[in-house]
């Protein structure tokens, strides 16, 4: 799997350069929210990294190569998470220097709420990487685009019943950074045996 991490980040060099340039331009700007945008860039590297591979024929190469589709799509959630971290730490770090030199230090709630924020951005990929396996890059990206449409249309629908059920419970920090977490790690395994499925059938 190293090697298929290599291959990608060498595919990615130029994109991954011009991230890292942004990256740390919006780590310094004040408020968490853009560092959650970077995130979030990162979180969709992989499904880059799939469309190169498909406009390359790659696929068709990694046949005869003693790889398993198993590897190769864990590869792509691999080169997902790690993106995210790092955002996530540079995030942090920038953020902890300004306000070192600001007079406002981070305080531990603040990386606690970063890592939530890393931890969502995950699903994007989750979401996202078995619908690429199964349509393609192109048709995925619509297949996501009409399901976000959707989801935004029952959402709007939902909110106000939604919003009356949640006032009626309480969480501390912690129990919601643990529910976030189960859900998260619950739905991330869900979509690598997705797209394990959806990979293995297009290319076997």
């Amino acid at each position: 799997m190293k090697a298929l991490l290599i291959k990608d980040l060498m595919t990615l060099s130029k994109t991954i350069r011009f991230l890292l340039f942004f990256m740390l331009i919006f780590a310094c700007i004040p408020g968490l929210n853009m560092g959650t945008f970077v995130m979030v860039y990162c979180a969709m590297l992989p499904v880059t990294a799939v469309a190169y591979d498909e406009r390359s024929k790659w696929d068709a190469y990694a046949a005869m190569m003693p790889y398993q589709p198993r590897q190769i799509v864990l590869s792509k959630y691999v080169l997902g998470y790690v993106a995210v971290a790092l955002a996530m730490v540079l995030s942090m770090l920038a953020r902890a220097a300004i306000g070192v030199f600001g007079g406002e230090s981070l305080q531990a709630q603040d990386y606690l709420l970063m890592l939530l924020y890393a931890m969502v951005t995950t699903v994007f990929m989750a979401v996202t990487l078995p619908l690429i396996f199964r349509f393609g890059a192109e048709k995925g990206r619509l297949v996501l685009l009409v399901g976000v449409a959707i989801g935004i249309s029952a959402f709007s629908v939902l909110a106000a019943p939604l919003a009356r059920s949640l006032e009626n419970m309480t969480f501390t920090p912690l129990q919601l950074f643990l529910l976030v977490t189960v859900s998260v790690v619950l739905l991330n395994s869900l979509s690598m045996l997705l797209s394990c499925r959806f990979y293995g059938r297009k290319y076997a």
